[in-house]
């Protein structure tokens, strides 16, 4: 591999930790702002392109604490990554799965006492 391959990764893997330190800063701070759900924790974990936004998060009509681990690229084209498109994205999902009551009446909480819910699928 040559230098300027080699540079050029690193400037990829510089360049997408940036757009997934927006994406999580925007989205908790989007959720943060609609007042639905308390944020406990929330951070970036792995590292590209398998890096993942765990959110810990409560809400006031449940006893359960929830979480949520959803995974930043897109496995098939982490190229055509935009911040805002899926922040809104992501956002909408949370506000669609809260809307219309997705969340679980019991908990199923695994031994930190959190439960996962896919993001991506029906919360109920």
């Amino acid at each position: 591999m040559t230098a300027a391959v080699e540079e050029e990764k690193l400037v990829a893997v510089d360049e997408a930790a940036n757009h997934e330190r927006r994406y999580a800063d925007e989205l908790i701070g989007a959720l943060r702002r609609d007042g639905r759900v308390l944020i406990e924790r929330a951070e970036l974990v792995g590292s590209y392109p398998d890096s993942t936004l765990v959110v810990v998060f409560r809400v006031k009509d449940r006893p359960c604490r929830f979480g949520v681990n959803d995974r930043i690229w897109d496995e098939a084209h982490p190229e055509r990554y935009d911040v805002t498109r899926a922040v809104t994205s992501t956002y909408l999902r949370w506000t669609e799965a809260l809307d219309t009551g997705e969340l679980p009446d019991s908990c199923q909480p695994d031994s930190d006492g959190i439960t996962w819910l896919p993001l991506w699928d029906d919360w109920s």
